[in-house]
């Protein structure tokens, strides 16, 4: 009775009115984060660039390959902590202590990631992606959960009592992403040939298509951390 009653309560997060506030305060959250972040994250964002940009080390190729994933992976783990809510003034020593306190376990679910993903079916991997945005969410507001059951086990708990929530939130980010894929699909066809004609066009492109893909990103991280957020407060006594 309890599932269902959640997995209704669920859902009042797309009725008209809480879906504008909803998405208001997620933007809200957003254009905060990167007040933060464009202090913090700028002496870092060369991570995430090395990360999608092919560049390996001959002599080094296993090594490459385990740091560019950790270096992805490290900037969104960064950003989850930028975006959730902190009685602590968010600095350097804030990120320091977080990183001190979980960095192992984000370390080690980095690099597990670009493993596990090819062995899964999209849609599959989808799901598991988004379980493990709740399972560092947990994870990040646990204290001493060194080996990471008790975050694991609350992740799941809240996957199954907002079940439905969790559904349509996938849906409505594949939905957002392919409208987003033929736009820039249509758009890089029909602009490419023009910008490659001007001194450093290509670089131009590849730095329009990286902004948008990463402003999406973190608009996407963004909306999971808002759900995360409002139904721990809303059913705070399944998670303790």
């Amino acid at each position: 009775m309890k599932l269902l009653s959640s997995w209704k309560e669920s859902l009042e997060i797309f009725y008209p009115k809480n879906f504008k506030t909803f998405v208001l305060l997620t933007l809200n959250a957003w254009l905060q984060t990167w007040k933060v972040g464009w202090v913090y994250f700028v002496t870092i964002l060369a991570l995430f660039c090395w990360s999608i940009s092919g560049i390996t080390i001959s002599f080094l190729m296993l090594v490459a390959h385990f740091i560019k994933y950790a270096a992805a992976h490290t900037l969104i783990a960064l950003y989850l902590m930028a975006v959730r809510p902190s009685v602590t003034k968010k600095n350097y020593s804030y990120f320091l202590h977080m990183v001190w306190s979980f960095g192992i376990q984000l370390v080690l679910l980095s690099l597990a990631l670009p493993y596990v993903g090819p062995i899964m079916p999209p849609v599959i991997f989808e799901i598991f992606v988004v379980y493990t945005l709740f399972f560092i969410m947990f994870l990040l507001d646990s204290s001493g959960d060194i080996f990471c059951l008790r975050s694991l086990k609350n992740a799941a708990v809240f996957f199954l009592y907002n079940l439905p929530l969790v559904v349509l939130g996938i849906a409505l980010q594949v939905l957002t992403a392919v409208l987003l894929l033929l736009l820039l699909y249509f758009g890089y066809s029909s602009i490419a040939d023009d910008l490659r004609k001007l001194d450093q066009g290509s670089a131009m492109l590849n730095f329009c298509v990286f902004s948008i893909g990463f402003v999406a990103l973190t608009l996407y991280l963004t909306f999971w951390v808002g759900v995360y957020v409002k139904r721990t407060r809303d059913d705070a006594a399944l998670y303790t």
